[in-house]
């Protein structure tokens, strides 16, 4: 039963592979979230092409390694691609309306009480006006006010340096 355990394995990665290499000593899998259908048209084009190879085929002690993953940024691109491509407004007020214990915070949320803080913006708007705060992962509405941004996601520089990037527009 143990030896068939790899075998069986490998035949079911292979139904989802994107791509199958036998090379001299491995076999090589590469699998995407666009070749397994989770990326729409537009979720595609936002991720860019990525070559990577793997690091070392050994181990310390010289043994050859029985697995190796790669996982490039596109797996977080691709995963960031899906929720960047919500077209979604969510609302402060809206979200907080469900908790009880937020109705004094939500009564609260008008020019009068940011006006303490800034009387230009009473001026500006008026007294007693409610003000609500919307969020969205949408990229599009991001990129409507800030148009060389880069989309959210996962980023790695010359280094290897992994970094994140988060656009909120508000």
């Amino acid at each position: 039963m143990d030896l068939a355990v790899p075998f069986v394995t490998m035949f079911y990665a292979t139904q989802f592979a994107q791509t199958i290499a036998v090379e001299d000593k491995y076999l090589s899998m590469e699998f995407s979230m666009d070749h397994l259908g989770l990326l729409k048209k537009k979720q595609a084009r936002l991720l860019k092409p990525i070559k990577g190879d793997f690091y070392k085929e050994t181990n310390e002690r010289d043994e050859e390694l029985l697995f190796q993953f790669n996982i490039d940024d596109n797996l977080f691109n691709g995963i960031s691609s899906v929720a960047t491509t919500i077209d979604k407004m969510f609302s402060v007020r809206e979200l907080m309306s469900f908790y009880p214990n937020a109705k004094p915070f939500i009564q609260m949320l008008t020019t009068s009480t940011l006006g303490k803080v800034m009387p230009q913006f009473t001026e500006e708007y008026g007294e007693d006006k409610k003000i609500d705060l919307v969020l969205s992962p949408s990229h599009d509405l991001f990129t409507d006010g800030f148009p060389e941004s880069k989309m959210t996601g996962v980023y790695m520089d010359k280094n290897g340096n992994w970094k994140v990037q988060l656009n909120l527009p508000m």
